[in-house]
């Protein structure tokens, strides 16, 4: 075996495991369209369902069967009728769509046999652009049911499969019949479905009731994730270490940041009213969404949860990230600063930094 893999194995099979107990017993219903299948990527995606079947997850497989009803015409002479998207089928497309679901259900059982909270379509496109009228815009890969409704309501109505509002309007469709989310995912990108499901951010676009990321304030059910997210920092030195006892103790002082059942981002906070301040401290962001603004999200309601204890500052004691707080407000000063029962708890060994951010 590879040394580096190890390395690179853990991490992340540690960072999938909250996805895959939080989907254990659900149901997926996923549409495949006609034109995976005609792309020959059948066999793989019947693997990553098999994956999903394995951890537990119900499925419910709807296939479409568009360019095999073609072919099927076309090999009789006669052609394709379409009105707003969607087949004119008489006699002859009748009998053609017959034979064409009959030898795709023996190819997809034979697929099968080798190896409705959501709902996902694999297919043409890649999802639905932040700007859909540029083809090289980003993938937005979280819409809201009403942000998707006003953004349907804009575009132009489907003509074809690979018209964004096509799927989108599926989406919103399961959305509003009561489907917790819905996905557009693309069939050409090997391991759409598994990429989608077990990471972050996905890899299509995901239609939701409402965002599924959440700033609020820890609970008790909290401990266990906040532990996971923490403890590679503690174990580099970055934080100083907390046991769970410790966390469970002070969890009512703790916010997260939670995207899906997952915890993502913390802090705590340790007021000292006698001296009018507060110290933040385990502020953490997960290496998976770093950069995208959780840390922002996180000191700013912390800020808010001070001003409503009527604290006039808050600080923090690091080693390694100064130059960030600095950025945001925070001024260094020398550690007699520190409250004095704060003071007495001030390890001289490790020389934190102490940086004061002041909130009038």
């Amino acid at each position: 075996m590879d040394l580096v893999f190890p390395h690179t194995f853990v991490p992340w099979f540690r960072a999938v495991a909250p996805y895959i107990h939080a989907y254990r017993g659900k149901t997926f219903v996923v549409g495949m369209t006609g034109e995976l299948i005609a792309a020959g990527r059948l066999n793989l995606f019947v693997q990553d369902l098999a994956i999903l079947h394995a951890m537990g997850v119900r499925l419910v497989l709807v296939h479409g069967f568009r360019p095999q009803v073609d072919e099927q015409l076309k090999a009789k002479g006669q052609a394709s009728k379409f009105a707003q998207g969607r087949r004119i089928t008489d006699s002859v497309a009748l009998d053609c769509a017959q034979e064409a679901a009959g030898q795709l259900r023996f190819e997809i059982e034979a697929a099968f046999s080798q190896g409705l909270p959501n709902t996902l379509f694999l297919t043409e496109i890649a999802g639905i652009r932040e700007n859909p009228k540029d083809p090289d815009s980003p993938i937005d890969t979280e819409l809201a049911l009403a942000d998707a409704e006003r953004l349907l309501a804009t575009m132009a109505p489907a003509s074809l499969p690979t018209d964004p509002s096509f799927y989108l309007q599926h989406c919103v469709a399961a959305c509003r019949a009561g489907v917790e989310r819905s996905h557009i995912l693309p069939f050409a990108t090997d391991g759409a479905v598994l990429l989608e499901v077990f990471t972050h951010d996905g890899i299509g676009t995901m239609v939701v009731d409402e965002k599924l990321e959440s700033l609020r304030e820890a609970t008790s059910d909290d401990v266990g994730g906040i532990l996971q997210l923490i403890e590679p920092f503690e174990r580099d030195g970055t934080l100083v270490k907390r046991d769970r006892t410790e966390i469970e103790r002070d969890i009512n002082g703790y916010t997260v940041i939670e995207h899906d059942g997952v915890i993502f981002g913390c802090a705590a906070l340790y007021p000292y009213p006698e001296a009018r301040t507060a110290e933040m401290a385990a502020l953490t962001v997960s290496p998976q969404v770093q950069g995208q603004g959780d840390g922002d999200k996180i000191l700013k309601r912390v800020e808010q949860r001070a001003r409503a204890m009527g604290l006039d500052s808050i600080f923090v004691l690091t080693t390694r990230t100064m130059h960030w707080f600095i950025k945001r407000g925070f001024s260094v000063v020398d550690p007699d600063w520190l409250p004095e029962a704060r003071k007495r708890k001030y390890n001289w060994d490790r020389r934190s930094q102490v940086l004061v951010k002041k909130l009038t």
